[in-house]
């Protein structure tokens, strides 16, 4: 996402970036074999098809709005297809778990 001088973000898809700005992007590893086999056995009861963040990415907002508009982006992508959004931030979500650590 890029901040406007209006205040407004604008998303442009990675294809569009301007190569010196991609190069400012940090891609995320791909999960290792050990934590993928430690997730199925631990978390999804070897359900292969729940493990859903292989190759996985990231990125930061200073603000929950912005986050929402980014959201509301990807789901009218026709080009994107989201399988699963875990929502930290719901008050429903016990934050103990990830010792108060939240995100989507």
């Amino acid at each position: 996402p890029t901040k406007m001088d209006d205040g407004s973000v604008q998303f442009v898809r990675y294809s569009d970036l301007d190569q010196n700005a991609a190069g400012q992007i940090r891609w995320a590893r791909v999960k290792s074999i050990k934590r993928a086999i430690e997730k199925l056995v631990r978390i999804y009861g070897q359900d292969v098809s729940r493990l859903v963040d292989l190759c996985r990415q990231c990125i930061v907002f200073d603000n929950i709005h912005d986050l929402s508009v980014c959201l509301g982006a990807i789901r009218e992508d026709e080009e994107a297809h989201v399988v699963r959004i875990k929502n930290r931030f719901d008050e429903n979500y016990n934050s103990a778990h990830s010792a108060g650590y939240r995100d989507v």
